[in-house]
Formats: C-alpha cells, sequence, structure tokens
C-alpha cells in the first residue's frame, strides 16, 4: 500500500465518522419548575466577554428562528415586553485529538513508521438556557454536542442547527 492510499484510506475514515456522528443531547431543569405557566419567552442578549470567537454572531440568526420554532409549535410565544422566561444560547467549536495505538508499526517503507496514529476534529456544543424573567433562576437547560463537518455549506450548517434543536427541545416541556 503506498502511502497515498494510506493518506486517502485515513482520510475516509475520518469522513466516514463524521458523515455518521450523531448529536449527543442532555437535558437539565428545576423539577419544581411549573413548565406548563410559562406561555411568553424573550432573548437575552449575550455578553460580549461570552460571545468568544464570534460564533454567537455567526450562528445567532439560525439558532434563534431554529428555538422560535420549537417554542412556537409548543405554545409558548416570542414577546418584546414582560416575558415569562428569557432564553439565551452558547455554542462552542473546540478542536479536539483522537489517537489510536494498533500495536503493530505501518509505512510504505517497511519498519519506519509508527504504531499511534492521530486523528483531528472538531466537536461543535449548542447549550440552550431557559431562564425565569422575574427571579432569574435557571429552570432548564438543553446541551447537543456533535462532531462537526470541516466547511460545511449554510445549508447544511442551517439544517445541522435545526436538527439539533429540535433533538433539545424533543422532551420539552420535562414530563414530571
Amino acid at each position: 500500500m503506498t502511502r497515498m492510499t494510506l493518506v486517502l484510506v485515513i482520510t475516509a475514515m475520518v469522513v466516514l465518522i463524521v458523515g455518521c456522528s450523531s448529536t449527543k443531547v442532555t437535558h437539565d431543569y428545576d423539577p419544581a419548575a411549573d413548565f406548563g405557566q410559562f406561555k411568553t419567552f424573550k432573548w437575552l442578549d449575550v455578553p460580549t466577554s461570552a460571545a468568544g470567537e464570534g460564533l454567537q454572531d455567526q450562528l445567532g440568526d439560525l439558532v434563534r428562528e431554529a428555538v422560535n420554532k420549537q417554542l412556537t409549535a409548543k405554545g409558548v410565544t416570542e414577546v418584546d415586553d414582560d416575558p415569562d422566561v428569557l432564553m439565551v444560547y452558547h455554542a462552542v467549536k473546540e478542536p479536539r485529538i483522537n489517537t489510536e495505538e494498533w500495536g503493530y508499526k505501518y509505512d510504505p517503507n517497511w519498519g519506519k513508521g509508527d504504531d499511534i496514529q492521530t486523528y483531528d476534529y472538531t466537536v461543535g456544543t449548542l447549550i440552550v438556557d431557559m431562564v425565569d424573567a422575574e427571579s432569574k433562576a435557571m429552570l432548564w437547560r438543553g446541551t447537543a454536542e456533535k462532531i462537526l463537518s470541516e466547511s460545511p455549506s449554510p445549508e447544511s450548517q442551517a439544517q445541522q442547527i435545526g436538527e439539533a434543536v429540535a433533538k433539545i427541545f424533543e422532551d420539552f416541556p420535562p414530563k414530571k
């Protein structure tokens, strides 16, 4: 196997892993909260210091539109004044490295290779928080995490965000 073939095989494996990666979703909420009483929401501005690397700006409209769609479908309406709850989201892209030790050396030059391979990838995390507008107490948090493709098209990015937000709100409001 030539070095080029090896590079192509490794690249194909990474693309397959990224393409097939599923979105991991978690939730946390205040069990004492009566989610049935919340009928209106307003977006809380993200502090500039928390925005980080412009990711909040890049995704802002996409995330807000997707969350608005999910909340509206569940009977919670966006308002400008006097909301029941405040919504805010946080988005982070984090580079990661996966290391595999194969237990044997491989190299087209027979024996000069390494038995450890590393793969770089990026994980995206989207956190959506719901805060009581009056007490400012956290009521609910949904988190989605997924391995991201390197250069998604705007259409693909919008679709991935829509799917992640739909999964986040799949079991909202929480059942007691």
